[in-house]
């Protein structure tokens, strides 16, 4: 994908937030990076690495564009070294962008029909017509905090772009145009000015943040929730960058990065992605010196296979989610580029097949993962394929501070009043709004490898829900209510969770691979609001990045109506002293029917109760994507499901009734007959 490296910018993704720590702002351009300047005397000649941040655009240079090597202005900056040059007063501008033949080459759109740029050490190669202008002054303005950058006054040009010492001297201003969001030089001609003349536009005008300067920020606003990408080396595989090594890559795990200008297409450079695309691999980096807390992790990032990713996964620390799949012909007419290197193609994908993409906000093939950091204040994040199968590509990795809150839900709570907190024991309900990701404790018990029932007050993305009920590989299906097909059904559908996720007051039932975080009876605290001291006891699950919406109810209530009759769904967010006779429940594994009342239904669970304005007692049994799976008594008590219900007749695993009966004349595929699954060959 078009390319920047290291994150200068602090973005947060949610409004301001006011904290213990202080005032954060919401954006990058809120920032008052004036307050971080240094002067470039003190970071010339060190190991001090830089950023450029343009006054005027309010953002930071990058790269991107015609060869992947144009500057442009994002949220995210690259770094830059600078040391004095051959000339007094002069700088030199070093870019980590190395090309194996031509150096430095991070390019200032054309002017005066040249490409100019701006970090090679080399001078004017009159074969190629291409300018360095690596003798830069840096002109301090009044503040003394800005700078305007402009070449050395021995550099001349003529109008036709080629170097002689008897033509004009132009001055080239370092500027930002926001016509295209690219970094070009606006020229002024000495020979028609006294002195030194000025650039003609103030979007010439240029702070110098260092990367210390920058993680003193971070720390400043701990518990706020930001965009701390910057922590993050190379987060998008730019082409021919030299921090690419700051990623360990194992097996067949690789980075294809090294091109010269001409090995690709001009069109082709912005795009790249890391790769493993035979036999198992891993690519992974590590962050020290964090601050404590719950983080986002997140890329772009697919698996390309004709089956099912199941080996896959975004992982930081021990927490990982299975990542996006996408079939081959898709992933084939996914760019029109015409290159044999899957990579680029990802790239290009990955940048909805715009070259001056920054990655922003892109939402194709994201993954997400949230990881709650120690004290030890360490994160390694990165991708792991598991198997020999499939290809599976990443790109464009962010990194998000989602500060130390946490919120509890407990499923074996009876009180429906407002949580309160005596001697560190939470009662009641947290009605209260998390605008922020948190994580949420959720306590209560779950069968594992089976069905369970769910209700939540939070939304989850497919990824939390991957994450939290299973390594990776945890399941979701919705309500849709009585099949119209099959009248004798309860209908739940699979949900696609690379695409979709649990929105909060819905019916579901949630396939769960994996036990408790916090395991039965042990006990773990934590500090909410900033103020309250929790002390939970296991079973306790942690579902990371949870936001929520005040609320007042602690049930919901929702119909579910289709061809066939209306469901009535009740969920609860507490434990009910007894629930009705004649209701549906769903509980480790089976769904029942009540004969009698119940009161042993915890808190997260959910009933359904079925009318269709006669006083008959209809019954049903649970199937899932049309397949029958029952429906169990209680405790000995009868359930009264008909006996015919899910026996008669033939059906495809979509649940659509055959009017063939003769299984002998059906075609090849799975049929349901008698609740059971036949396969026809």
């Amino acid at each position: 994908m078009n390319k920047r490296t290291l994150l200068i910018a602090i973005v947060a993704l949610v409004g301001l937030c006011t904290t213990n720590k202080g005032h954060a702002a919401a954006t990058v351009e809120e920032i008052n990076w004036s307050n971080y300047a240094k002067t470039v005397d003190e970071v010339a000649n060190t190991e001090t690495y830089v950023y450029l941040y343009n006054t005027n655009a309010k953002k930071f240079l990058t790269s991107g564009g015609v060869y992947g090597m144009e500057g442009i202005f994002a949220s995210v900056g690259m770094r830059f070294k600078i040391e004095t040059s051959d000339k007094n007063g002069c700088y030199r501008i070093i870019s980590r962008f190395d090309n194996p033949n031509q150096g430095n080459c991070v390019a200032i759109a054309e002017d005066q029909n040249q490409t100019i740029y701006l970090d090679r050490q080399s001078k004017y190669d009159n074969t190629s017509g291409y300018m360095s202008l690596n003798r830069w002054r840096f002109i301090l303005d009044a503040s003394g905090k800005a700078y305007s950058i402009r070449n050395n006054d021995d550099f001349k040009t003529t109008t036709g772009g080629y170097w002689d010492k008897t033509y004009y001297t132009y001055y080239y201003w370092m500027s930002y145009s926001e016509t295209n969001n690219k970094l070009v030089s606006s020229s002024t001609d000495k020979s028609s000015t006294s002195g030194y003349p000025t650039p003609k536009t103030p979007a010439a005008e240029w702070i110098i943040v260092t990367e210390a300067d920058y993680r003193a920020e971070i720390s400043r606003l701990e518990a706020t929730f930001i965009n701390v990408s910057g922590l993050i080396y190379d987060t998008r595989f730019d082409r021919n960058n030299a921090d690419v090594n700051q990623w360990t890559l194992e097996e067949n795990a690789t980075v294809n990065n090294t091109w010269d200008v001409y090995t690709e297409e001009a069109d082709y450079g912005a795009y790249n992605a890391a790769s493993i695309e035979s036999g198992t691999g891993k690519l992974s980096q590590t962050i020290t010196g964090l601050t404590p807390g719950l983080y986002r992790v997140t890329c772009q990032s697919f698996d390309v296979t004709d089956g099912t990713n199941d080996c896959a996964y975004l992982f930081a620390n021990n927490e990982k989610s299975l990542v996006n799949t996408i079939s081959t012909e898709v992933f084939g007419k996914g760019t029109s580029i015409t290159t044999t290197n899957n990579a680029i193609k990802a790239g290009a994908i990955f940048a909805g097949n715009d070259t001056y993409n920054t990655g922003e906000g892109n939402q194709a093939y994201t993954n997400e993962i949230y990881v709650m950091v120690g004290e030890d204040g360490i994160l390694t994040f990165g991708i792991d394929k598991t198997c020999e199968d499939g290809m599976v590509f990443a790109d464009n990795f962010e990194l998000f501070y989602c500060g130390t809150q946490q919120m509890f839900l407990d499923a074996n709570n009876t009180s429906t009043a407002s949580r309160t907190v005596t001697d560190g024991t939470a009662t009641g309900i947290d009605y209260t709004e998390y605008k922020y990701p948190v994580r949420l404790n959720l306590r209560r018990s779950f069968k594992l490898n089976a069905w369970n029932a769910i209700v939540l007050p939070v939304d989850l993305s497919g990824d939390q829900v991957k994450a939290a009920f299973g390594n990776g590989d945890a399941k979701l299906s919705k309500l849709m209510g009585i099949n119209p097909d099959r009248p004798s059904q309860i209908l739940f559908q699979s949900v696609d969770l690379d695409k979709e996720g649990m929105t909060k007051g819905e019916c579901y039932i949630v396939y769960v691979t994996k036990g408790p975080d916090l395991a039965k009876d042990a006990t773990e605290s934590y500090v909410n609001k900033n103020t309250e001291n929790v002390t939970i006891k296991g079973p306790v699950y942690h579902i990371e990045g949870v936001t929520q919406d005040a609320y007042t109810e602690a049930t919901v209530t929702k119909d579910y109506t289709t061809d066939a009759g209306k469901l009535t769904f009740t969920g609860y967010y507490y434990r009910p002293a007894s629930i009705d006779a004649g209701l549906y429940m769903m509980e480790y594994g089976n769904m029942y029917h009540l004969t009698e009342a119940y009161t042993s239904l915890f808190g997260t669970y959910w009933t359904l109760s079925y009318s269709d304005g006669s006083t008959s007692d209809s019954k049903f049994s649970l199937a899932i994507d049309g397949v029958d799976e029952g429906t169990t008594a209680i405790e000995g008590i009868n359930t009264g499901r008909t006996e015919t219900a899910g026996q008669d007749g033939i059906y495809t695993i979509g649940g659509q009734r055959m009017s063939q009966e003769d299984m002998k004349l059906l075609p090849k595929g799975i049929y349901i007959v008698k609740g059971k699954k036949i396969v026809v060959r």
